[in-house]
């Protein structure tokens, strides 16, 4: 099934986009506490981005959310989804030279081994 379970829709929650909303409200607050509001929301925004971002890896660990459970809801991973994940491989293997990390330098690895991998043909229904 497509729905997301009650798990996804927690780290989904947890780890939603922040900012992009409430700071555009702010600024179209006229009057002299517009500084201060738009201060606030900068500093609320920038909190909960990084101690929020910091957190989501460990809720989706401790959720039991990884990519092994992925795969057994969805044993076929088709050419597409394959190439959105050897881009982010590639864009933390990238980063991982100037923030180092343990956790990029293993999925630039695990990227690498499964290049090696046949992909799964998509098939194709034509109708007449």
């Amino acid at each position: 099934s497509d729905s997301l379970d009650w798990k996804e829709q927690v780290l989904l929650w947890f780890s939603g986009v922040r900012g992009a909303i409430p700071f555009a409200l702010a600024v179209q607050i006229p009057g002299t506490a517009r500084g201060a509001l738009v201060m606030a929301t900068l500093a609320l925004v920038i909190v909960t981005t990084v101690v929020n971002g910091t957190l989501t890896a460990p809720l989706a660990q401790w959720l039991g959310l990884n990519k092994e459970t992925n795969l057994k809801k969805s044993p076929t991973m088709t050419k597409s989804f394959r190439d959105v994940e050897n881009l982010w491989a590639d864009f933390d293997h990238m980063l991982s030279h100037y923030f180092g990390g343990e956790l990029a330098k293993q999925r630039a690895e695990a990227k690498r081994a499964k290049e090696e991998e046949p992909v799964v043909a998509e098939s194709v229904h034509m109708v007449h």
